[in-house]
């Protein structure tokens, strides 16, 4: 996205995620969040709290991958993302 013609603007950041507002000629601009919860499995809720507070800003399009797009050596089931 930091290519032309895309135009990217930050909106808000933290260790957890990065939130943009994207913008294409002749499109709708749409959100991007990049998101990693939480590690410890303890804080799961702390993760799904962030990602709720996120998700209040409804006043663009949302897009959101599956976690099938995770790179890494532990798979976790499908139940797990079932809250959000």
């Amino acid at each position: 996205f930091w290519k032309l013609p895309y135009n990217c603007q930050l909106i808000n950041f933290s260790q957890n995620f990065i939130y943009m507002k994207i913008f294409y000629p002749r499109k709708p601009c749409w959100r991007l969040t990049g998101f990693y919860g939480f590690p410890e499995r303890v804080r799961r809720k702390d993760s799904w709290d962030l990602l709720k507070n996120l998700a209040r800003d409804n006043s663009l399009p949302w897009f959101i991958i599956s976690h099938d797009e995770k790179k890494g050596h532990i798979d976790h089931t499908s139940y797990l993302i079932n809250d959000f």
